[in-house]
């Protein structure tokens, strides 16, 4: 039988997913990810970045193929199981909160130190990386609380459950590919304003329009227009997407900041070895039969959380500290407008993730911004 949440369950919930959201983009900006990005897609990523920010390889508000964080899988428990229990649905939805931010002071002063920095057109990178905390010890400490919330998860569910939980993000998976959590009606269930129903877009305009006008029913975008658009194709975004989509660049200003970036890379031999196009696919097939593995295990009655995170060693090497200098790069490149509007959102940080919009509701389940840090 399904369970109506009653509106004492719908303010947790939602308490619970605003609490989570500051965490993760906190997390994104101390674990960095941007080593992994070329200049090329960085700078792409600033016209194109989807505004489902991509929040980082420990966060959320990205897609399920891809590890960030482990706690899409409650979230998605929560949305697309209909015989959850009340019992089933406290229980998870208090597993979820544990998830929350711990760090918040340090996430704050963090916050506070890049965005004056960005502000005043200068970052001072001594200082803001000194308001970072031990990164070391807050990944450590929050995949030890996902591994815990996995593990209750598991416990929670029923063996029919954690199948058709796990059957519900394959079958999407292998739909859409390793970005997997897409908007369509294959995708997971949330409500989109737009359409009857969740669909596809039309396709895109011509001479490289952002976006073309929408088709009937709301859900994929369609290629590119064939001039203007920015190279690389869309989900090959760097983190910096986040941080300048919508700053309206310039063209000028599109080639210096790619010029900065690519001079505040770290050195070739910081780099892994061989990690070419060819050796990047060969990961992340290792990736998903990680994951896969990591499902099989969810399914039956003996469970390792550890196989559905990334592995260990697959943290940047550079970390926070690449992250700080790439904005230290780009920042003498904005005008006063751009500085101040990337600063409010620092601040702010991201939306709330559209997959938290689920289909038992809009704007009280997810579709909040998140917090402000200020």
């Amino acid at each position: 039988m399904q369970h109506e949440r009653g509106r004492g369950e719908t303010i947790m919930f939602t308490r619970t997913l605003k609490s989570f959201a500051p965490l993760t983009f906190a997390l994104a900006l101390a674990l960095g990810g941007c080593a992994s990005a070329s200049p090329d897609e960085e700078v792409a990523s600033a016209s194109e970045a989807s505004q489902e920010a991509q929040v980082g390889p420990q966060g959320h508000g990205g897609k399920f193929g891809r590890h960030h964080g482990g706690g899409e899988l409650l979230v998605t428990a929560l949305h697309e199981l209909d015989d959850l229990t009340a019992e089933q649905r406290k229980t998870i939805e208090g597993a979820l909160s544990t998830l929350g931010d711990t760090h918040e002071a340090d996430r704050k002063a963090f916050h506070k130190a890049l965005a004056d920095g960005v502000r005043a057109g200068k970052i001072d990178e001594a200082a803001v990386k000194a308001k970072l905390g031990d990164v070391d010890k807050i990944a450590s400490e929050r995949r030890a609380a996902v591994v815990k919330a996995l593990g209750t998860l598991h416990a929670t569910l029923t063996p029919a459950q954690r199948a058709a939980l796990v059957a519900n993000i394959e079958e999407r998976m292998a739909k859409h590919g390793p970005d997997g959590m897409k908007h369509g009606p294959e995708g997971m269930k949330h409500a989109r304003r737009g359409g009857p129903e969740d669909g596809e877009r039309g396709p895109r305009g011509p001479e490289g329009a952002r976006r073309g006008p929408r088709g009937p029913e709301d859900g994929e975008r369609g290629p590119r227009g064939p001039e203007g658009a920015m190279h690389g194709p869309r989900g090959e975004h760097g983190p910096m997407g986040f941080f300048l989509h919508g700053l309206e660049l310039r063209d000028e200003q599109r080639a210096a900041i790619k010029t900065a970036l690519e001079a505040s890379r770290p050195e070739k031999a910081d780099k892994p070895e061989g990690m070419d196009r060819e050796a990047w696919a060969k990961k992340h097939e290792e990736m998903r039969a990680r994951m896969k593995a990591g499902f099989d295990s969810f399914r039956g009655e003996k469970f390792d959380a550890e196989a559905l995170l990334p592995s260990k060693d697959m943290r940047p090497p550079m970390g926070g500290d690449h992250l700080v200098k790439a904005l230290g790069a780009i920042v003498p490149v904005l005008d006063a407008e751009q500085r101040s509007t990337l600063a409010q959102r620092i601040e702010e940080g991201p939306q709330m993730p559209p997959h938290f919009r689920g289909k038992r509701g809009g704007r009280e389940h997810g579709e909040t911004q998140a917090p402000s840090s200020r």
